[in-house]
């Protein structure tokens, strides 16, 4: 093995120019597997997806196996990758692993995009719902994340919204405080009264009239809090219910949709297998010919429309 040939990259350059290894740094057992890895690493640099998992667990293989500090040079010299190049392939392959194959025949650059996207996102690209593009799995990221920010919103928003039970106490609160309010406002009424009817009042009573007024304005000053509160809850409690209403409209929209369009491939399929041949047109009746002009009216109308969202799309893509 002390005589084996350095291999060369697929970008092989003149000898004299060529960057390489020193494969004698090693010892055999270590010389022959990192031969190994770099003649299958050069050949995958053609970059498919596959391809660039292979060579991420192949730096890790290499990067694991060699002495610290002989790694970017050997990735250098014998690969011409740089250390930033070298992570992200090992960020590929720690990420997808063998679940690269569902991706079908992704693009580099939006493979490289998916590193960061949530599990759903990468569930729709594997369902084949999001197109294989680097902007579309960036406005898929943006759409999941601004649903992860509105869901957040409404956890928070019912986190700090009083529940029922705490409103009917807020009520309850408020009607004992009235309740005590009107008793200590006769009371003082009453004094007053008195104070009326007799010229002079003892000094005693005099201080307990003044008592119950200020106990009189305080209760007025907790109820008119304790009112706004209970508007404020309310009013928040009525804002969240339309919310929650808002997003269940569109969870149903987005259900309708589906179920719908399942119903026209599945009828669309069986429309196709049931066409006439041309034999058979002879034996059409007018009631058959109108059918046909309405399928036709329907299939136009409904090509219309999917020019419209593909238009519509095609913009929300290049905008994100």
């Amino acid at each position: 093995m002390s005589s084996m040939q350095t291999p060369q990259r697929q970008d092989e350059q003149a000898p004299d120019q060529q960057l390489t290894f020193d494969y004698s740094l090693l010892d055999e057992e270590t010389r022959h597997f990192v031969y190994q890895k770099t003649v299958e690493t050069q050949g995958y640099l053609k970059r498919t997806a596959e391809d660039v998992v292979r060579i991420g667990l192949n730096l890790r293989a290499v990067k694991d196996r060699l002495p610290h500090g002989h790694f970017m040079t050997w990735a250098k010299g014998e690969l011409g990758l740089s250390r930033q190049s070298c992570q992200n392939f090992m960020r590929v392959a720690e990420r997808f692993g063998e679940r690269i194959h569902r991706f079908g025949a992704i693009p580099i650059s939006a493979l490289y995009e998916l590193l960061d996207a949530p599990e759903d996102v990468l569930r729709q690209i594997e369902e084949q719902h999001i197109p294989l593009t680097r902007p579309a799995v960036r406005a898929a990221k943006e759409q999941a994340r601004q649903g992860t920010v509105e869901e957040h919103h409404l956890t928070a928003s019912s986190e700090q919204m009083p529940d029922d039970t705490a409103l009917l106490q807020l009520r309850q609160r408020i009607m004992l405080l009235e309740q005590e309010r009107l008793q200590l406002s006769q009371e003082v009424e009453c004094h007053k009264q008195r104070e009326r009817e007799e010229p002079v009042l003892p000094a005693q009573v005099q201080q307990h009239i003044q008592a119950l007024e200020r106990q009189v304005r305080e209760l007025s000053a907790q109820r008119e809090t304790l009112s706004r509160h209970l508007a404020s809850a309310t009013s928040q409690a009525r804002e969240s219910v339309l919310e929650r209403n808002t997003l269940s409209h569109e969870q149903q929209t987005r259900t309708r949709w589906r179920e719908h369009t399942t119903e026209f491939v599945r009828g669309g399929g069986m429309l196709l297998s049931s066409m006439p041949s041309a034999l058979m047109l002879d034996t059409f009746e007018a009631e058959d010919w109108t059918r046909l002009e309405q399928v036709e009216q329907v299939l136009a109308q409904l090509l219309q429309a999917i020019d419209r969202i593909r238009h519509f799309s095609s913009h929300t893509v290049e905008a994100g």
